[in-house]
């Protein structure tokens, strides 16, 4: 029996879009009805649900994404399917950790003052917890919900990026939080310090897309959007600093608690993994550094800061100009 994809807080507990969703829904739907869920037909099912009309470009790219998470599969040329295992699979994943949860409330529900002896004395002392790259962006993006204050030094800021390509990265929940606290709710301060690496937009896109013009449109659009953040956003500060920093460290700060993350690369500077660090003393001293570094960079506001980031946007054409005829790289 098929289970009901009509459920509000499926889109939560599956880490989608309301968009994406939709196209599940559609899908279904053409089951359901026993049509071929074709393009066209998925893109009149959801013309019919939403009232809006769906790109193929947009349409294709959220089928990939869909694909890639495992909640989508596609027979031959055109005929899609809602894959109901791998959405089973996805929530079975959520509902262990749903599960852990609250088991831990009970657990500390039934033993505060035992329980705030255990974190006064682990207080006292730092831990480091090593993460890979899903692990690493999951607990910073639970830390972001609660957060007062983000600082972070990036190559390029993720604020800016499109929400396809950091979920095809794995970095989706990390990714929307940030974007929702600080764009749309607005209650969220974030302080970044960039070499404004327009390389590594270019880079993720090409992963994404495999396609060189779609690549660049793709890292066209993120420099875009770090300048209408600039423009239109003040409680988000973007500083450009020229060097790469020693090693990546993001802060996310609430009232006197402040976490402490730092990024592991590997040889083309990608993020493979980090370190959740608890420790105040090393907190401390990180945004020390932090401050110190944006004493010595170039703030990116108002009309400087949007015409130097056209400048970079530029350069990377003319690089990508230059490497068009190459082969595209293979992930």
């Amino acid at each position: 029996m098929k289970m009901d994809l009509v459920i509000d807080s499926i889109q939560d507990w599956l880490d989608v879009t309301p968009q994406q969703l939709e196209i599940v829904q559609s899908i279904y739907k053409l089951e359901l009805d026993e049509l071929t869920a074709s393009p066209k037909q998925i893109q009149q099912e959801y013309r019919k649900r939403t009232g809006k009309y769906l790109m193929k470009p947009n349409l294709f790219n959220i089928l990939r994404i869909l694909q890639q998470r495992g909640y989508v599969a596609r027979e031959g040329v055109g005929d899609y399917h809602v894959n109901l295992d791998g959405i089973k699979h996805n929530l079975k994943a959520k509902e262990s950790k749903l599960r852990k949860d609250l088991e831990n409330f009970i657990n500390v529900s039934a033993n505060v003052e035992s329980h705030f002896i255990r974190l006064a004395d682990r207080m006292r002392r730092p831990a480091i917890q090593y993460l890979d790259q899903m692990s690493l962006y999951n607990e910073i993006a639970d830390k972001l919900s609660r957060a007062e204050r983000l600082y972070a030094t990036a190559r390029l800021p993720a604020i800016a990026y499109t929400y396809a390509s950091y979920a095809a990265i794995g970095r989706g929940p990390y990714h929307r939080i940030l974007q929702e606290r600080a764009l749309i709710k607005m209650d969220l301060e974030v302080d970044y310090l960039t070499c404004l690496d327009t390389q590594s937009a270019y880079r993720h896109s090409m992963e994404l897309y495999q396609d060189q013009q779609r690549a660049l449109r793709e890292a066209q659009v993120i420099s875009s959007n770090l300048g209408k953040i600039i423009k239109n956003y003040p409680l988000i500060s973007i500083s450009y600093l020229p060097d790469p920093f020693g090693c990546d460290m993001l802060l996310s700060e609430r009232g006197k608690q402040t976490e402490l993350f730092m990024f592991l690369r590997d040889q083309k500077m990608e993020v493979r993994g980090g370190m959740h660090i608890r420790c105040r003393n090393a907190a401390h001293q990180a945004k020390e550094t932090f401050m110190s570094l944006k004493g010595s960079s170039l703030p990116l506001s108002g009309l400087n800061g949007a015409r130097f980031i056209k400048s970079k946007t530029k350069e990377l054409e003319m690089t990508s100009a230059k490497i068009n005829t190459l082969p595209i790289p293979s992930l």
